[in-house]
């Protein structure tokens, strides 16, 4: 067929190719071989295939260049947790025995609630303490009494009461512009009550702070992991059972820990910790972590703490004690009178910042107990 317009005829093959190929014209010759040496053509002359029986296979040996995985650690669940009843009454199902024990495991997010409750009392105690001083109640009542004179001083007149008191009440509530200025003074007093109660909660901050960061310090206020204590089951009976790192943590609590529990439930605890005297070779005592529960506060279970305390240290011949301290604020006045009566005394004072302790007379005291005041 002869080629369309436009297109080209496809070039036949040489004498060359097509002896190479041997397709375009037919199967090669017998001689074909000879006729490309003899045109000088041996180059494209296709190698032939080695017999697959005679090749030699290599194995390429793949070094893997990854790391090798480091074997997956195995992550303890925490045992069963005893619930604190924070925002509950506790069970009244639950056997009524109370008992005093360390800090057992399955109590750790009991304890944990507990001090984050107490701290969040403390901060309500800040501000009621800041809302009842003299400086704030006089600050509080002169500016509005400045408000109210400025914008509806001038309505209270004898003319406006010369017909007594009910008459001159109404005459008030008739007058438009009375009532414009009274409701831009309740505007005004408002704004003030707000600006004043963000105020406070920028003081409580810090108080705020620390109740919500208990989890992330457990060693602050323990002396321990908790998350690595609470995953340990039936310390007593399997503590022959638990390797050097899990016996050092029961050691601790049993030293330096003590829980009161009411129906199963821990109602007060407190931490504290054992630390070398510089002068002597005395122990320092200091607590660092108590809570009682908001019910019990008012039965003085404080007390029954701070007794524990000193049974542990200040009774027992095998510590040398030389103080047990602790810091409050100035406003627990609840728990320092408490300490008061056991024998502590105000051995420092901390200041809170200016406006707090030169202001308002906040300060973070430190209160100790000497070992040689008191005879037991």
């Amino acid at each position: 067929m002869p080629p369309k317009k436009g297109q080209f005829p496809e070039r036949p093959p040489t004498l060359a190719e097509a002896l190479y190929q041997g397709k375009e014209m037919g199967t090669k010759p017998d001689n074909y071989e000879q006729i490309l040496k003899d045109l000088n053509l041996d180059a494209l002359k296709k190698p032939e295939k080695k017999d697959p029986e005679n090749k030699t296979e290599t194995t390429k040996v793949v070094t893997s260049t990854k790391p090798k995985q480091a074997k997956k650690e195995t992550i303890s669940k925490p045992v069963k947790q005893v619930d604190a009843h924070i925002d509950a009454p506790i069970p009244a199902e639950a056997p009524p025995s109370i008992n005093s024990t360390y800090i057992l495991p399955t109590e750790c997010e009991a304890v944990t609630n507990l001090q984050m409750d107490y701290l969040l009392h403390r901060k309500s105690a800040f501000i009621r303490s800041i809302i009842s001083s003299r400086v704030f109640s006089s600050l509080g009542f002169g500016i509005f009494t400045m408000i109210a004179y400025y914008k509806v001083g001038d309505y209270f007149t004898e003319y406006t009461f010369k017909k007594g008191t009910w008459d001159g009440v109404k005459s008030l509530y008739a007058n438009g512009y009375f009532m414009d200025d009274a409701i831009t003074m309740l505007f005004m007093i408002a704004m003030i009550v707000a600006t004043f109660f963000t105020f406070l909660k920028f003081l409580s901050n810090p108080l705020q702070q620390e109740a919500d960061t208990v989890p992330k310090n457990f060693e602050k206020y323990f002396g321990i992991d908790l998350n690595k204590y609470a995953v340990l089951s039936n310390v007593e009976k399997n503590y022959n059972k638990l390797n050097k790192a899990d016996k050092d943590l029961v050691k601790h609590m049993k030293d330096n820990t003590f829980c009161i529990v009411y129906r199963e439930v821990p109602v007060a605890f407190l931490a504290c910790k054992q630390t070398k005297s510089s002068s002597d070779d005395k122990v320092d005592v200091e607590i660092t972590a108590y809570a009682v529960r908001k019910v019990y506060v008012k039965a003085e279970l404080f007390k029954d703490l701070i007794s524990m305390v000193f049974k542990k240290f200040i009774t027992n011949e095998k510590i040398n004690v030389n103080q047990i301290s602790i810091d409050v604020y100035n406003f627990e006045n609840f728990d320092i009178n408490i300490l008061k009566r056991a024998g502590f005394y105000r051995q420092k004072r901390h200041s809170l910042g200016f406006l707090l302790t030169s202001v308002l007379g906040m300060t973070k005291d430190t209160y100790v107990f000497e070992s040689e005041s008191i005879e037991f």
